[in-house]
C-alpha cells in the first residue's frame, strides 16, 4: 500500500471531526450543493433501485414518518395536478358522437352525475349507453367503436 495509513483511533478522529456541522457539505442545498445539477445514469439509478428492493422500514422509522404527516393535506392546486396526472380523462358524447364535455378524472365525472365513479368507469369501458342519451369513453371519438347495446349490470 502507497503512502501513510493512520491508525484506527486516528480514523476515528477524524471521522467525528467531519462529521454532521463539521463536514464541508453540511447543509447545502440548491446551486450550493456539489451535486446540483448532475444526475445519475440509468445504470447507477437501477443499481441503486435495486440495493432499496426487499428493505423494511422499522416500526420506529414508520411511527416517525406516520407522525410527520398527520394534520398535512395536499392543497386544492396539488389535488388537481394529481388528478390531471393519474386520472382517466372521461369523454361525454351525445348519442350522434359529439362531443359534449371532457372530465379530468372518474371522480369528477361521479360528481356532476351524481354516482359512483365505479359506474362512471364502468360505463366508459364498456362504451354503453349511459343515462339513456350519453356515452362515456376513456378515449377520443376518432378511436372509439359505438356499441349502442344494452347497459351494462350493476
Amino acid at each position: 500500500m502507497l503512502g501513510f495509513k493512520h491508525s484506527e483511533e486516528s480514523r476515528y478522529k477524524i471521522s467525528l471531526a467531519m462529521s454532521g456541522s463539521n463536514n464541508p457539505s453540511f447543509g447545502l442545498k440548491g446551486e450550493e450543493s456539489p451535486n446540483f445539477g448532475k444526475t445519475h445514469s440509468q445504470t447507477t439509478r437501477k443499481k441503486l433501485s435495486d440495493i432499496q428492493i426487499g428493505k423494511k422500514l422499522s416500526d420506529e422509522t414508520r411511527r416517525k414518518i406516520s407522525e410527520a404527516i398527520k394534520g398535512k393535506f395536499h392543497s386544492e392546486d396539488s389535488r388537481k395536478k394529481i388528478s390531471l396526472a393519474l386520472g382517466s380523462t372521461i369523454y361525454l358524447y351525445t348519442l350522434e358522437g359529439e362531443l359534449l364535455q371532457s372530465f379530468t378524472s372518474s371522480l369528477t365525472a361521479a360528481e356532476s352525475f351524481s354516482c359512483s365513479k365505479d359506474t362512471i368507469l364502468k360505463y366508459a369501458q364498456s362504451g354503453k349507453i349511459f343515462k339513456g342519451q350519453y356515452i362515456l369513453s376513456l378515449k377520443e371519438l376518432s378511436s372509439l367503436s359505438l356499441d349502442f347495446s344494452s347497459s351494462p349490470s350493476d
